[in-house]
């Protein structure tokens, strides 16, 4: 009983690990789908919607050695939000996430 008591106290404490370091992608997913959702162009709204799927596809998992990027990722995002350019700035953020998604591979 003292074993299954332990191990049940392991798997929760994983499991909100796990939940705490998967928010960020599901959040810059959100943001992205609402941003799709309001524009009024056709072709940004395309853009926005791809850029929704890579990040969906994107390696869910963060890491603090990533945190230089995910915040320039999230600077990115917020920028997106008031710029009058935003294929320009969503081709910067395919970039980045494809940046973050390489050095994702290299710490696993």
């Amino acid at each position: 009983m003292i074993a299954s008591d332990v191990g049940r106290s392991e798997i929760e404490r994983v499991s909100v690990k796990v939940r705490e370091k998967t928010f960020y992608i599901k959040q810059l997913q959100t943001e992205v789908e609402l941003l799709a959702g309001a524009e009024t162009d056709a072709a940004t709204k395309s853009e926005l919607a791809q850029l929704a799927e890579k990040i969906r596809y994107s390696n869910p998992m963060s890491d603090e050695q990533l945190a230089d990027i995910e915040d320039r990722i999230t600077a990115k995002i917020a920028e997106l939000k008031s710029s009058a350019n935003k294929v320009k700035i969503i081709n910067e953020l395919n970039s980045l996430l494809d940046e973050r998604n390489r050095k994702c591979k290299l710490l696993r």
